[in-house]
C-alpha cells in the first residue's frame, strides 16, 4: 500500500518520505533506527552536568518569547522541580509559546548547558505528561534522515501506520533455523525495532535482525561460489595476426607490455 494513502500521513508528509526511499509502508516497516538514546533516567535540576543529554520531569513556570533580529525568534521557557531552575531555549519555534502553559508538567530531553544565568537546556524535546510520555521517557529511536523531515515526525509516522494499519509481517524463515537459534518472529522484530517496550525486546529484535543480515550474506556468498565453479568463463579465441598488430604500433612495447 502507498504510504500516502494512509490516514494521517497526506502527500505532504509522502513527498518528504520519498526523499528517504519510502514509498510504500514496506519500504517504512524496513527503514530502521541508526540507533538508540535511553531516556528512562530521569534526573533532578539539581544533579545537571555541563554537556551532558539528560531527561527532566518539571513544571512550567515562566514563558518569554522575543525577537532578537529579522528572522530569530528565541522563546524561553523556565521550569522548575523540587530541586532548582532551568531554562528551556527554542530558536524560531513560536510554536512552543501556544502549546505550553504555566504550571504544566512535562517531560524535557535535551542538552545542558551550564551559563553565568544558570542551567539551560537547548536543542531540547518537550513532551506534556497528558499526552503519552514514552516519546520522551523511554527508549527512543534515531532514525537517518533528509532535509525537512525530523525525528520526532518520522517517529510519529510510525506510530501512525501502526495505529491505522493492520500490520502483521509473515515469517519468511524455516522454522528450523528460528527453532536453532532461538530468534523472534519477524513480525515481533520490527514491531520492536521501531518502539521496544524495553530494553529486553529491543536487544531480542537486533539479533533477529542482524542474524538475518548476515545469514542472507553468506547465502549469497554461497550462491557466487556455485555459480563461479558450476559455470564457464568466457573464452577468447587466440588473434593469428598478433606479429602484424604489434607491429603496426606507433611505438615499442615494454618488457611487461611483451610478456602480457
Amino acid at each position: 500500500k502507498e504510504i500516502k494513502y494512509v490516514k494521517g500521513i497526506g502527500p505532504k508528509r509522502a513527498n518528504k518520505l520519498s526523499k528517504l526511499g519510502i514509498f510504500t509502508v514496506s519500504d517504512l516497516l524496513f527503514y530502521f533506527p541508526r540507533q538508540y538514546e535511553d531516556r528512562n533516567n530521569l534526573r533532578k535540576i539539581f544533579e545537571l552536568k555541563d554537556e551532558e543529554k539528560v531527561t527532566i520531569r518539571a513544571i512550567v513556570s515562566s514563558i518569554e518569547t522575543s525577537n532578537v533580529r529579522k528572522g530569530l525568534v528565541i522563546t524561553k521557557v523556565g521550569v522548575r522541580d523540587e530541586t532548582g531552575f532551568a531554562r528551556l531555549v527554542f530558536f524560531n519555534q513560536e510554536y512552543i509559546s501556544s502549546t505550553l502553559r504555566k504550571g504544566d508538567t512535562v517531560f524535557v530531553f535535551g542538552k545542558v548547558k551550564k551559563t553565568s544565568y544558570g542551567i539551560e537546556m537547548s536543542s531540547c524535546e518537550v513532551e506534556q505528561m497528558s499526552n503519552n510520555p514514552k516519546n520522551t521517557c523511554g527508549i527512543m529511536p534515531i532514525y537517518p534522515l533528509t532535509y525537512g523531515l525530523t525525528n520526532k515526525e518520522l517517529i510519529n509516522i510510525v506510530k501512525t501506520v501502526f495505529s491505522n494499519e493492520q500490520i502483521y509481517i509473515k515469517e519468511y524463515l524455516p522454522n528450523k533455523i528460528i527453532q536453532k537459534y532461538k530468534l523472534c518472529s519477524i513480525d515481533f522484530a520490527v514491531k520492536n525495532i521501531h518502539s521496544p517496550t524495553n530494553k529486553e525486546s529491543l536487544k531480542v529484535a537486533l539479533y533477529r535482525l542482524v542474524f538475518e543480515e548476515f545469514l542472507m550474506l553468506q547465502l549469497g556468498l554461497f550462491l557466487f561460489k556455485n555459480g563461479v565453479t558450476e559455470k564457464s568463463g568466457v573464452k577468447f579465441e587466440k588473434e593469428q595476426n598478433l606479429v602484424k598488430i604489434l607491429n603496426s604500433l606507433p611505438f615499442k612495447l615494454t618488457n611487461a607490455q611483451n610478456r602480457a
